[in-house]
């Protein structure tokens, strides 16, 4: 199963369409609920997404398998983008569109108590216009190429959580050289010797100081 989960995480340090993609990835044990991808919609569209099942094991695992099969894979059961025959071509759906659908197929009923958080994005290339959506997830960093670090969103609710839930659309004007930092909550949650807490306080200031350097040399640190 892990083994299963790792063969479906895109090359690392890959560039689609101009725009660089880098990760790094260090689960707590040999299974876990994170699962992310970067990928081509279109010619003219960039998505990605991150997520995180609730709990631990092989539950937690498949779902997301199923959910990064679901995700990756453009014009499955027209998730991510619709067919329009008469225009001969295809229509992209926002991020909350998105979220919101898999909320509705993933709603927890009384035999299924798991639920996910996340982060789905699509990024215009021709525009350079980012849209995400966050869904109980870490607010992703936005680090411009000249200017301070900034958090984007103010949480959501999970996916699979409640019914008829509304998620909203955040975009930003991406310029050359400017960063989108995606994370899950083990990095706010992690502890150093001393017990200390990194918090989202220390992690705005990790990129305050070393934002600047090459994204190779940033994922090391």
């Amino acid at each position: 199963a892990a083994q299963m989960q790792k063969s479906l995480l895109p090359p690392i340090c890959l560039t689609l369409a101009g725009i660089k993609f880098n990760w790094l990835f260090c689960p707590a044990g040999f299974l876990a609920g994170d699962i992310f991808n970067f990928f081509t919609l279109d010619e003219n569209h960039t998505a990605f997404y991150l997520l995180d099942v609730a709990g631990h094991g092989i539950p937690s695992a498949m779902l997301s398998v199923s959910l990064s099969h679901e995700l990756s894979l453009p014009g499955r059961g027209d998730l991510l983008r619709k067919y329009i025959p008469e225009k001969g071509y295809y229509e992209i759906h926002s991020p909350a569109e998105v979220v919101a659908e898999l909320n509705r197929r993933y709603e927890s009923n009384k035999d299924s108590v798991h639920y996910f958080t996340m982060i789905y994005g699509v990024i215009d290339n021709k525009k350079g216009k980012l849209t995400l959506t966050q869904a109980g997830h870490p607010s992703p960093l936005y680090i411009p190429f000249r200017g301070e670090p900034s958090f984007i969103g103010t949480g959501g609710f999970p996916v699979g959580m409640f019914p008829l839930i509304e998620y909203e659309d955040h975009e930003i004007r991406l310029k050359k050289g400017d960063r989108l930092f995606v994370y899950s909550d083990g990095i706010g949650d992690c502890r150093n010797k001393d017990n200390e807490v990194f918090s989202d306080k220390m992690l705005y200031e990790f990129f305050l100081k070393y934002g600047g350097l090459s994204m190779d040399n940033l994922i090391k640190t």
